[in-house]
């Protein structure tokens, strides 16, 4: 299965990078991400969506944050004692999936070991360091890809939580065959 990420950066668009996602290592979470680029953790809620989502920070050589979500999606619900309804926002695919893969090289796709996060992390560089916490779902498959990801470790961040100093959205992520 191949997904392709279509990246914005300053309204420009920088990537269609094509990224390769193994179906036999593709959790079942990240799966339904990448086909759909939406959640919902409950029938007939407003789903969450990685369209327009957004950088989340750059360590620069280690590995580019992407999945910062711009749309929550949830519900409202009647609380029992308040007077006025509360919203709840869609909770983060879960999966137990595990793979041999290790990031030790540039280009790989990962996401967080267990789910329960809608981020997704790209490797610059190899980091045997993400081996522990995440999990490899794919790689980007091109050299266009390859020079965007190398444009985003090279971005100024911020001295406090590595934030880009320029704004940089996922225009959409979607499944191509």
């Amino acid at each position: 299965v191949a997904a392709s990420v279509v990246m914005r950066l300053d309204r420009s668009t920088i990537l269609r990078a094509a990224v390769l996602l193994p179906p036999l290592l593709l959790p079942p979470g990240a799966r339904k991400t990448v086909a759909a680029g939406t959640f919902t953790s409950r029938p007939g809620e407003e789903p969450a969506s990685l369209s327009k989502s957004g950088l989340v920070r750059v360590d620069r050589d280690r590995s580019v944050v992407l999945g910062s979500l711009s749309k929550i999606g949830g519900s409202t619900v009647l609380v029992p004692g308040q007077t006025r309804p509360q919203r709840v926002p869609v909770q983060p695919p879960s999966h137990s999936d595990s793979n041999a893969m290790r990031h030790d090289a540039a280009g790989l796709v990962s996401v967080k070991r267990g789910g329960e996060s809608f981020l997704f992390t790209l490797t610059p560089r190899p980091n045997k360091a993400l081996d522990r916490d995440e999990v490899v779902i794919g790689q980007v498959m091109d050299a266009a890809g390859m020079e965007v990801l190398e444009r985003l470790n090279n971005l100024a961040t911020n001295n406090y939580n590595k934030g880009a100093l320029v704004i940089v959205k996922v225009d959409r992520a979607q499944v191509v065959q």
